[in-house]
């Protein structure tokens, strides 16, 4: 059995060096590829599962940022088509709003001329999302 024949039949990644030794004692048992990966999975379950949503949280932060990154590049042709102290509410939907709660950016601002709230100018919320996305990656 290969390393890679026996990640895809646990669902979990190891090392080379775990995998030689995985190698070692698989060689030496009677068992079948399906059921000493069957039997490692059930003596490693809750090692597989912290892997499993580590990797879960992993690709939801990886579509979080990939999310934002399209948003911000949408706001920078908003931004050449009407200018960059233009308002961002075009692009404000329900599922932008919900990626910039989760990374803690507000999409409106007091407006002290009109005395209420209003949605950022373009240019801000870019900045503000750039910030973010290079944090996250850092």
């Amino acid at each position: 059995m290969t390393q890679k024949e026996f990640q895809d039949r646990v669902k979990m990644q190891v090392s080379a060096q775990e995998y030689a030794a995985i190698e070692v004692v698989y060689m030496n048992s009677d068992l079948e590829k399906d059921e000493f990966c069957k039997m490692w999975k059930k003596m490693n379950a809750k090692r597989i599962s912290v892997y499993l949503k580590s990797e879960k949280e992993k690709q939801e932060k990886y579509e979080h940022i990939a999310f934002l990154y399209s948003t911000m590049c949408m706001l920078r042709n908003l931004a050449y088509e009407s200018g960059w102290d233009s308002s961002s509410e075009k692009l404000i939907t329900n599922k932008v709003r919900k990626e910039l709660e989760k990374a803690n950016i507000d999409y409106m601002e007091y407006n002290y001329i009109k005395m209420q709230n209003d949605f950022k100018q373009v240019a801000s919320l870019i900045h503000e999302i750039q910030e973010y996305i290079n944090k996250q990656v850092a």
